[in-house]
């Protein structure tokens, strides 16, 4: 016995030490991936922030001021955070909000068309930037707040792609750089909801996710994803049927995977709380749970044609302006697989997103690079995306570095079309006359369609054109990309017969003259002269004594090519006395007439002349009709509508 025990007394400072040399590796692995943890969140924060802060600075540089919508969120801001009201009249008329606007001329028409008893769009968005507002007297306050949340939003959405996957978490690298596009870090200086709730929407979806393929966390898991989905539905109306639909589904695939009561509990009553909040206050203020009122028409040919640039358009389409969403298609559907009730949640979402703005907005006028309509789908299509290059890095690291590398390309090629100005790098409807100014990040090469009007794009051959070049594109370039991740043969066959059909509709796209989708429509008393003889849509001059120009204008700017005038009159003269109607350019340097045409006394009530010109150089139309007669002429309105131009690569003449 005592030997036994002398021989365990022996072992067991052996044994002490073994465990101990266990712990300290246990420890030593734990702290080693807590460091790689930090230092991947410090790195991507930085990158993230930094790149937006660069966007900030050149933004600034410029002098854009604020603009749309923005003076509203930051009006409440000062309202809720200064004035402790609601009020947006008391903020407007502060002059806090004056010196922090920077003008004051686009709000009385803000005022006029939104009113101001109660605030016109969510409040959750302004509730943010109160505080501060309230202690900081700066507009860049808010910037540098707005910026530190979607940085710290992004680097999130990496840490959760990164456990989904079970990768290390320094991956979250792949993440990140999607997210270097020009088009995000300038959408990042606008004072606007939408690219804050798709980051919160992105996450929580990624967060579903991790609950569908791995089991639930625990309480404060569901606390945190809760919290997401509660403060969602308060950044926007229309996230409160985007949160009901989350909230549903991600209840559901809790109790599939084995939640207990108090996880679902915790998490329904805080999005339920949310979607309780937000409407009360909709029915209090405007008496909709779903706020102001607006017209939706997702089937209309307005409708349809809107759903279809939010995707396409050269100026505002997100496969177009973030090609990097193309790894989301290929993602989405790897991963629905796996996950198929949290990734169908998302995809319905971004539908959400994308038919619901198709619908209230009157045009397509974000200012950058991926319109303002999408901002919201954007960030979910980009974590699709980073799914697909972590998945794709385990298998073919090759590969993958020439994915990144070639959308970080892109992104500096869209960089230098925005340091260059060609076009402006903040607005593409600096000039709605003529959509061929638009020469797009890609130069002359650029296929997309232009279909920010509303009526004859899809009589534009160009248009046509070019939307086939980038649909076949689309397909061949997600059949390639699906082959790398393990598809089958038959996609890359596919493919081959795709990427012909894009360069003949290519081809035909840049050799297609880019007609004006819409004509400009003028009424007579639109175009003056000043004072106007009445405030009608026809101007009329009747008997002896008046004579001169009847109307004057407008000062159109316009680029080479053919155009097609039509007036609508009526001259009543007893003697030979005719009406001249003259349109002449002024180029950069001179005037011009490049059309008279002599309109004789008719009997009829109305008559329609029209004649064709041709512009020969950059510059301003204008048009006059001087008239010396003493009978009756009436002008009902005059048309311009653009039958030709030079083809796009002559017009263009570069690559960028």
């Amino acid at each position: 016995m005592f030997g036994s025990s002398q021989l365990k007394c022996r072992k067991s400072p052996r044994g002490t030490r073994s465990e101990l040399a266990t712990l300290s590796e246990g420890l030593d692995r734990i702290v080693s991936r807590s460091r790689v943890l930090l230092l991947s969140i410090i790195g991507g924060f930085s990158v993230i922030f930094g790149g937006s802060l660069l966007a900030l600075s050149f933004v600034h540089h410029r002098a854009v001021n604020l603009s749309g919508d923005e003076p509203s969120y930051v009006g409440e801001a000062i309202a809720l955070g200064r004035l402790h009201t609601w009020n947006l009249g008391s903020a407007f008329a502060s002059s806090d909000f004056n010196r922090l606007a920077g003008t004051s001329a686009p709000i009385e028409q803000f005022v006029r068309s939104h009113g101001i008893q109660f605030p016109y769009h969510a409040i959750g968005f302004s509730v943010l930037f109160a505080p501060i507002l309230a202690l900081v007297d700066s507009l860049g306050a808010v910037h540098l707040e707005l910026l530190v949340l979607l940085s710290v939003l992004v680097v999130w959405l990496g840490v959760e792609v990164t456990i989904l996957t079970r990768t290390p978490r320094s991956w979250l690298f792949f993440v990140a750089v999607l997210f270097l596009a020009p088009g995000y870090l300038l959408a990042t200086t606008q004072i606007y909801p939408d690219l804050l709730s798709g980051l919160i929407l992105a996450v929580a979806i990624v967060r579903i996710m991790v609950v569908e393929r791995n089991g639930p966390a625990g309480t404060w898991p569901s606390v945190v994803t809760g919290a997401l989905l509660f403060s969602f539905v308060w950044l926007d109306d229309k996230n409160i049927v985007i949160g009901i639909l989350i909230g549903a589904i991600a209840t559901l695939v809790a109790r599939r995977r084995g939640a207990t009561n108090r996880e679902v509990i915790v998490f329904s009553c805080l999005g339920l709380l949310g979607v309780v909040g937000v409407t009360s206050l909709n029915i209090y203020a405007y008496g909709h749970p779903l706020g102001p009122l607006q017209d939706i028409a997702p089937f209309s040919i307005d409708g349809l044609t809107k759903m279809v640039a939010l995707v396409f358009d050269r100026r505002h389409g997100i496969l177009v302006q973030s090609p990097a969403t193309l790894l989301g298609l290929v993602g989405a559907v790897r991963w629905w697989r796996r996950t198929p009730w949290s990734v169908t949640v998302g995809v319905l979402a971004m539908a959400v997103v994308l038919v619901g703005n198709a619908s209230l907005v009157t045009g397509m006028a974000g200012g950058s690079f991926v319109g303002r309509y999408e901002w919201e789908a954007l960030p979910l299509a980009l974590a699709f995306g980073g799914l697909y290059l972590v998945e794709l890095a385990t298998t073919r690291r090759r590969a993958t570095v020439v994915i990144v590398g070639a959308i970080l390309l892109l992104g500096l090629i869209e960089s230098w079309a925005i340091f260059t100005s060609r076009p402006s790098a903040l607005s593409f409807i600096t000039n709605g006359w003529d959509p061929s100014a638009y020469l797009g990040w890609w130069g002359r090469i650029d296929p997309s369609p232009i279909l920010n009007y509303f009526n004859g794009e899809w009589s534009n051959a160009r248009n046509l054109w070019g939307l086939g070049a980038l649909a076949a594109l689309t397909l061949a370039t997600t059949l390639i990309l699906a082959r790398l991740v393990g598809g089958k043969e038959r996609l890359v066959r596919i493919s081959l017969v795709a990427i012909p059909t894009a360069l003949v509709c290519w081809g035909m796209t840049l050799t297609s003259p880019f007609l004006l989708p819409t004509p400009i429509h003028y009424a007579a008393s639109d175009l003056g002269p000043l004072p106007l003889p009445i405030p009608s849509r026809s101007i009329t001059v009747d008997r002896p004594g008046h004579q001169g120009t009847i109307i004057s204008g407008p000062k159109l700017e316009v680029l080479p090519g053919r155009y097609h005038v039509t007036i609508d009159y009526s001259l009543i003269d007893p003697g030979p006395h005719s009406a001249t109607f003259e349109v002449s350019e002024r180029p950069p340097s001179s005037q011009q007439s490049v059309a008279v045409r002599k309109f004789l006394p008719s009997s009829i009530s109305m008559t329609q002349e029209s004649l064709d010109l041709e512009v020969i150089a950059p510059g301003s139309m204008s048009v006059t009709l001087p008239w010396h007669g003493t009978g009756r002429l009436t002008v009902w309105s005059v048309t311009f509508a653009k039958i030709e131009t030079c083809h796009v690569v002559e017009c263009q003449g570069g690559l960028l």
